[in-house]
């Protein structure tokens, strides 16, 4: 079995290389954001809206939710466990400063996905982690998304982290492009996050996502599975 392979294991269908994030920066809904991504292939996809208030929030995620059911995608709701359980999303992607996972998990149940932002070796922290399905880390580099967070972390923390947490798949996150997807093999990494590459100007850049799924799958085929 590869190294890849051997991170990956019995997530790879559950968690793909490719997880994409919707912005308020484009000129286009949530929810057709959502279907833009999952034409082109994209089956992980958070909702990150941080500018609707919680009516517009939720109206917006029951429709990316009901497209997701016809592409057999996973929708992810970012921050707001609520909205999550109310539109039967997939999970919630929670940071350090929002509801605790184990609250989530009350509320969610076992079968929903739980996700967490990780930024420092400081915030690890095992009792947390049991609870936590997958984990994204970073920023890996200065991101167009977060302004505020500076890439601290060198490889090597990166590459000590990810073990650190193993089995918990983990998703770099924070100015990554396609061309990232190989730091899977390196450090051992689930997979990367997308968000801003994946615009051009204010529109979802369809064609490069088409070409970011193909390249995702092409990386998945060289991967030796058990």
């Amino acid at each position: 079995m590869s190294f890849l392979g051997n991170v990956l294991g019995k997530n790879s269908e559950k968690y793909p290389f490719l997880y994409c994030l919707t912005s308020d920066d484009v000129d286009s809904s949530h929810s057709e954001q959502v279907l833009t991504l999952c034409e082109a292939g994209v089956r992980l996809i958070q909702l990150r809206a941080k500018k609707l208030n919680k009516t517009d929030l939720l109206y917006e995620a029951r429709l990316a939710r009901r497209i997701c059911e016809d592409f057999k995608a996973k929708l992810i709701i970012n921050d707001h466990v609520e909205i999550a359980n109310e539109c039967d999303a997939h999970g919630v992607h929670l940071g350090i400063q929002d509801m605790s996972v184990s609250e989530a998990r009350n509320l969610l149940g076992d079968s929903r996905i739980i996700g967490l932002t990780i930024h420092s070796k400081a915030e690890i922290s095992q009792e947390g982690l049991p609870d936590v399905d997958y984990i994204g880390m970073g920023p890996f580099r200065k991101s167009e998304t977060k302004t505020d967070l500076e890439a601290k972390l060198s490889l090597k923390d990166f590459s000590e982290m990810i073990n650190s947490v193993h089995p918990v798949p983990v998703y770099l996150i924070g100015g990554l492009a396609i061309e990232d997807l190989r730091l899977c093999e390196q450090l051992g990494n689930n997979g990367i996050a997308l968000c801003s590459a994946l615009t051009d100007g204010k529109s979802l850049d369809t064609s490069a996502i088409t070409n970011y799924v193909n390249k995702a799958s092409d990386l998945k085929k060289n991967v030796v599975l058990a």
